[in-house]
């Protein structure tokens, strides 16, 4: 062999991250044995400081070729490493989606934060009865009980009102539906689906029973946790705010987008966030036991997901419990929020495959990393509100 050319290597672009090197090794160290995602966002800028999917593989087996016994591990293993489902994994949102449905009703007047559904534990739509979580239901619940409990009764009940097209208008407002404009292969739209869409893509007509499945996150719906993430940031800040990944090209700070106002009413947006800070800190809240501890709350919102059909016969005997079923039959588990409550820095979604409950799976999670995060504050992103400085610690010094 002999050298027949060479080239001389050039000095790359510089990047810097928006990610913060200890937060994201924290949320990777802390879903380990699960196939999962956390992504955390700034709600002021848009930086995401985590993105964190698991589990994860070493890519130096790629450098010289990797062996086929190696490729073929990663390639069969259930848990999919090589996927990063912060922005390729898609999954029906769940409960997690009510806040959407809640926004659309209350912007086109079909709600307010009086009204009483009563929930006996589910809804008879067209001969076809559709199931509360919660078999002998919640009785008569509002919008910050129906938030507060998870009542889905109470969301088919406002997705019927409000309609598909509008709900899909208002997610698509809130961030969802949308592809990120992210450097990043492989990012995923997601869907938000319309009655268009299905005569496009499933040659069939739009059913009630379709919007009724939209309404708690189900059926078409589907969406990553990073958008999942977006979306909650929109919700606690008001704000169109933008994915950013890049915080410098080229020595360069790359501009903070996405910071103008939302067009919905901000009295309409407290009503979703009193119901959200009821999740975490109210005693009946979904995710009452994974509220933040140290003074600080956060606001949010669990969410299950169905991946397999439950029969009428299967609901007559008793549902099977996730624990008796195979592994990828398992339901998803979802957990989305904000925090702190009175002054939100901070947007986090969390999603365990088959994980079962989001109360169980998700929310636990959330609320370590969420509480990661406030401790580590201006030491990993820059600088923190005025109230918040005097408790950030120093970073420890380390030897070279």
């Amino acid at each position: 062999m002999r050298e027949l050319d060479g080239q001389a290597s050039a000095p790359g672009i510089n990047l810097q991250l928006t990610t913060g090197p200890e937060l994201q090794r924290f949320a990777m160290e802390r879903m380990q044995g699960e196939s999962a995602a956390t992504v955390v966002m700034d709600v002021n800028n848009g930086d995401i400081l985590a993105l964190a999917s698991a589990p994860t593989f070493d890519p130096n087996k790629f450098v010289n070729g990797i062996s086929v016994a190696d490729w073929r591990a990663l390639n069969e293993n259930e848990f999919r490493p090589l996927a990063n489902k912060t922005v390729q994994g898609l999954y029906p949102p769940g409960s997690t989606f009510k806040m959407v449905v809640a926004m659309a009703a209350l912007t086109h007047g079909v709600a307010n934060e009086r009204e009483d559904v009563y929930c006996p534990g589910h809804k008879d739509v067209n001969g076809r009865k559709f199931h509360c979580w919660r078999r002998r239901g919640h009785g008569n619940v509002n919008l910050r009980e129906a938030l507060r409990y998870s009542c889905d009764v109470y969301f088919y009940e406002m997705a019927i009102r409000v309609g598909i097209e509008n709900i899909t208008k208002t997610a698509r407002a809130l961030g969802l539906g949308q592809k990120p404009d992210l450097p990043l292969p492989a990012v995923r739209t997601g869907l938000m689906p319309t009655k268009e869409w299905k005569r496009v893509n499933k040659k069939e007509d739009w059913f009630i029973g379709d919007t009724a499945n939209a309404g708690i996150g189900q059926g078409f719906v589907l969406a990553s946790p990073l958008q999942l993430a977006t979306m909650t940031a929109r919700i606690a800040s008001g704000n169109q705010i933008t994915p950013r990944l890049l915080n410098m090209f080229d020595n360069k700070l790359t501009p903070v987008t996405g910071t103008e106002k939302l067009d919905f009413n901000p009295a309409h947006l407290d009503m979703v966030r009193a119901g959200m800070y009821d999740v975490s800190n109210h005693p009946r809240g979904t995710a009452y036991r994974s509220r933040l501890s140290g003074g600080e709350q956060m606001a949010g919102k669990t969410g299950t997901s169905q991946v397999r059909f439950i029969t009428k016969a299967e609901r007559d005997r008793g549902v099977t419990k996730n624990k008796d079923l195979p592994w990828n039959r398992r339901d998803h588990a979802l957990f989305v929020g904000f925090a702190p409550f009175d002054n939100p820095r901070y947007a986090i979604s969390v999603i365990v495959e088959h994980g079962g409950g989001g109360s169980k799976a998700a929310a636990p999670i959330a609320k370590d990393v969420m509480q990661k995060a406030l401790s580590l504050g201006a030491n990993e992103y820059g600088p923190l509100p005025s109230q918040k400085r005097s408790q950030a610690k120093p970073p420890k010094k380390t030897r070279a």
